[in-house]
């Protein structure tokens, strides 16, 4: 049932989801667009004004798309488990929290498509406007920095899951509780604030517990320094991850109860 939940939200919110990613496609566009005039036509004042705009344009459907993800999670989730249309969602035959965890499984993965084709619309721009060898020495750089050996990769990979989950759940926790009877005024003001508050604290708590780790464990003295304060990073926002499920559940149940 849970299987069918996921394949039935993944079509709904399909449509929202493939419009950030036209946002991106276009910035490729844009971004070849400008290359492609500075090739056919000489240099100038105007071509360079040209250049210029088509490039900014370009940047600015990237940034979209990164926002517009955001706020589509937002949007799903809010229209789903929380908003006045929600006792749509919760009279479904399905345990409530599976409608969290599908919300949460079609974020992610529209969240990493999205991170890839921003990823590659990078590497891609780097190879029109620097050349081959730049976009090699670029790559290199990230490979001998995140990806060197395998215990590195796996940090690296096991600390952006960890970081995904933990802020998909705060994300999702602002807008529940923004939506309860205590917080209506200004949802949305008050939804942003929470989320840079927690945001800060949670990372103040990372911040803190990894100079204790240092100072306690002499982690410097290790040869894969960084590799471990990502695995001890991942380790907290898995924490903090579960303390937002928790108040996430304890949340939507008294609104449901109160409404």
């Amino acid at each position: 049932m849970f299987l069918k939940l996921v394949k039935t939200d993944f079509k709904y919110h399909s449509r929202s989801f493939f419009m950030v990613v036209m946002s991106v496609l276009l910035a490729n566009i844009l971004m070849l667009s400008s290359k492609g005039l500075v090739l056919s036509l000489k240099e100038s004042e105007s071509l360079k004004i040209v250049k210029t705009f088509l490039i900014a344009i370009a940047v600015m459907f990237l940034i979209i798309a990164v926002f517009g993800t955001i706020v589509m999670i937002t949007k799903v989730f809010n229209n789903k488990c929380v908003s006045s249309e929600s006792y749509l969602t919760y009279s479904l035959p399905v345990k409530r929290y599976y409608h969290i965890w599908s919300n949460l499984i079609i974020s992610t993965v529209w969240s990493v498509i999205i991170l890839v084709l921003s990823g590659l619309s990078a590497m891609l721009w780097i190879y029109v406007w620097s050349g081959k060898d730049s976009l090699v020495n670029w790559i290199r750089d990230i490979q001998k920095m995140f990806f060197s050996d395998g215990f590195s990769t796996f940090s690296c990979i096991f600390t952006s899951i960890c970081g995904v989950f933990s802020g998909l759940f705060l994300i999702y926790l602002c807008i529940s509780v923004v939506n309860t009877s205590v917080l209506k005024h200004r949802p949305l003001m008050m939804g942003v604030l929470a989320y840079i508050v927690i945001f800060y604290f949670q990372n103040k708590v990372i911040s803190e517990f990894l100079k204790f780790c240092q100072n306690y464990f002499d982690l410097d003295c290790l040869e894969h320094t960084m590799a471990v304060n990502f695995l001890i990073s991942g380790s907290v926002c898995i924490v903090f991850g579960i303390i937002y499920y928790i108040l996430l559940l304890h949340t939507i149940n008294k609104k449901l109860e109160v409404d």
